[in-house]
Formats: structure tokens, sequence, C-alpha cells
């Protein structure tokens, strides 16, 4: 009886040994995903799946993508979505808004969302549309799903169009939404 207890005892540290392995190779893999992948929507998934170690390390690296810094600093505790919105340096917001479009949770407040969705837009950055995209099909609201069907963008518009559709909104005719305008910002300082 002893020797099968420990046999079964041997058996479950060898696949505990074995399961951290596995589990260090693949936060090496998701790393370097997250890292080097140019696919935005890869490098979303393989993010979310870091471990705190692998965070910490997006943290300490440097020449890191800001963005990442920040959202790896957000779900490490680090920091928080108010404190980062705060900072309204273009520069800034730049990465916050990449952050908010990686990091599954903690979500960011809808106005925080709003306001900085609205900046892109007056600021007309095709760069960000992916994330703008992203940003109101996971935070969005009826007025900010009108917001990118009226700004005079084609894209956020078909993005407002699949909003719609996954919330059951019909699109109709009317005075809609004049909060913001596609690149209105573009001549002035933002």
């Amino acid at each position: 009886m002893e020797f099968y207890v420990w046999l079964g005892l041997m058996l479950i540290l060898i696949c505990i040994v074995i399961g951290l392995i596995v589990t260090h190779e693949s936060q090496d893999s998701l790393l370097k995903k997250v890292q080097e992948n140019k696919e935005w929507h890869e490098r979303k998934k393989a993010f979310n799946r870091l471990n705190a170690n692998s965070l910490k390390k997006i943290v300490t690296t440097t020449n890191q993508d800001k963005a990442m810094e920040i959202a790896a600093k957000i779900i490490l505790k680090q920091t928080n979505w108010s404190k980062e919105f705060s900072n309204t340096s273009s520069e800034h917001l730049d990465w916050v808004i990449g952050a908010a479009a990686l990091v599954e949770k903690p979500k960011p407040t809808s106005t925080s969302i709003v306001n900085a969705c609205h900046t892109y837009i007056k600021r007309g950055d095709y760069y960000r549309i992916p994330e703008l995209r992203n940003l109101l099909l996971r935070y969005g609201d009826k007025p900010l799903a009108e917001d990118y069907l009226n700004c005079g963008n084609d894209k956020l518009y078909n993005a407002g169009s699949e909003w719609c559709w996954k919330n059951d909104y019909k699109i109709g005719t009317g005075y809609g939404s004049h909060r913001v305008r596609w690149g209105e910002a573009k001549n002035s300082r933002y």
C-alpha cells in the first residue's frame, strides 16, 4: 500500500513539474507574440493570457510598447484607468487607447472611453481605427454608436452599424449625433 501512495505522489509531482515547464514555455511563446506579432487581434489574445511574471517583464523591459506597458500596469494594479486617462497629452492618450483595447479586465469607465474616442475622431487618426472599433463594440452605447455613424468616416460608420446590429438598434434617418466630426481638429491643436 505504501508503495502505491509513494508512486501516486511521484506521479503528481511529475505532472506538476511538467505543467510548470509547459506553462513557462507557453508564457515565453505568448510574450513573443505580444511583442512581435503585428496582427492586433493576436496580440490582444496573447496579452490576456499572460501571467503576472510575464506582465512584470513587460513593465520592466526598456523600449517596450508604451500601450502594452500601461496595460500590464493596469492588470498588475500599479496604476488605474482614471489616472491614465487624466493625462491628456496627445502621445500619452495614444498609449492609453492602445492599452484599453488590449485589457479585458478591469474595464475603463464609459466617460473615459467616450472622451478618448471623441478625441481620436476629431484628430482623424486612421491608425487608431481598429482600436476605436474595438472600444465601441466592447464599451459603447447608443450615443457613441450614433457618433460613429455620423462622424463622416466610412470605417467608423461600419463599426457603428455593427454595434447597432449586435445591440438590436435600427439605423434611421434624422438629425443624429453632431457631437464630433472626423478630422475636425486636424488644423488646430489637440
